[in-house]
């Protein structure tokens, strides 16, 4: 009997069991949203930050000129060599002047004649014994020898090249016994009175840049230097697409300056609106961007959104990022890493970036 009583219990529960699959459907497991993730939110306020634009750059002489012979001839004379300092005016070399002074002396003399005969035409015009045309005639010609006393100085002047300002003889092209056109090059001079720092920014830095403010030039040992901005061009170099940027060195530390020299320059820009905060509040976008995760409030159950930046500088206490507003704005500083755009989190505050 109990084995009777068994297999008919047994027996039922099937048929219940049968029953529930074919008359119903099966109960579906119910699943349940992850709970939105924990993070820290820290305030972080604007603050007026002055950004340093940084070039490569060198060391250059302000003015620099390739002397050229105005007049042709024989070099006979030279008075300087490859690096000596002249002052303004003086000779550098000469081109034989023989045969100008021979021409200066031809016209001077002919100049003597023509004023004589002018003169003594203005005795006989006015006693009414020569012609008025006769007397215009003699004027023109005693004004013609006068412009060619003055063209025969003028060249025999030529003759000797002379320094146009004071500065450095960097280079002499030429020698004694050498023939020179006009034109030709004789001397390269240089004027280390002035040496600038020159450098090339690009676009988004010079329109940062102002002239007349101070600039920071380090040489290659480390050496400062005191400048000025003074030049920032406003066509760009064809092959690079930069900008020349000119900073005028101060006297006192031109004097020791050689031209050439590899130098950078620390240029400080306007004061504008950044954010200062920790290293490891960024985050990258999807599409690989820098940036922070930003939520809508501090406490409770909020919405983050991720917020591309402009780093400005990064420093080893942290990174400063260019301001998009100017009220403070709430930065997930801590669970960030994990985050996505768009997504819920409960927030929480914190204390303020340092």
């Amino acid at each position: 009997m109990e084995v009777k009583v068994s297999v008919a219990v047994v027996a039922a529960l099937a048929l219940w069991l049968a029953s529930g699959m074919v008359g119903g459907k099966a109960s579906a497991p119910q699943e349940t949203a992850p709970p939105a993730p924990s993070v820290q939110v820290s305030m972080v306020a604007p603050q007026d930050y002055r950004r340093i634009i940084t070039l490569s750059g060198l060391t250059e002489a302000a003015a620099k000129a390739e002397i050229a012979a105005q007049t042709a001839g024989r070099v006979d004379k030279v008075m300087v060599e490859r690096g000596d300092t002249v002052a303004k005016g003086a000779p550098l070399l000469q081109i034989d002047p023989a045969d100008r002074t021979i021409r200066l002396r031809a016209a001077e003399a002919e100049l003597t004649r023509t004023r004589k005969l002018w003169q003594a035409g203005r005795e006989l015009a006015r006693e009414g014994y020569m012609a008025a045309a006769v007397l215009a005639e003699r004027e023109a010609a005693y004004e013609a020898a006068r412009e060619q006393v003055a063209a025969a100085k003028l060249d025999l002047s030529y003759a000797t090249v002379r320094a146009p300002f004071d500065g450095r003889v960097e280079n002499r092209m030429v020698n004694v016994g050498d023939y020179v056109n006009v034109g030709a090059p004789v001397a390269l001079m240089v004027d280390r009175s002035e040496i600038l720092l020159v450098g090339y920014a690009a676009q988004s830095e010079r329109d940062l840049l102002r002239q007349g403010v101070e600039v920071a030039g380090v040489l290659l040992d480390g050496a400062r230097v005191n400048a000025r901005l003074r030049a920032v061009a406003t066509d760009a170099d064809t092959a690079t697409r930069t900008y020349r940027v000119e900073a005028v060195v101060e006297s006192d530390d031109a004097k020791a300056l050689a031209t050439g020299m590899t130098a950078t320059l620390h240029i400080p820009a306007e004061d504008e609106s950044a954010l200062k905060i920790p290293h490891d509040w960024l985050v990258l976008g999807d599409g690989g961007s820098l940036g922070v995760m930003l939520a809508d409030a501090a406490d409770g159950e909020t919405t983050v959104r991720f917020h591309q930046v402009e780093v400005l500088n990064d420093s080893a206490d942290g990174v400063w990022v260019a301001a998009w507003q100017q009220a403070p704005v709430r930065v997930v500083s801590r669970g960030q890493s994990a985050l996505r755009d768009g997504g819920t989190v409960i927030a929480t505050a914190e204390g303020g970036a340092p």
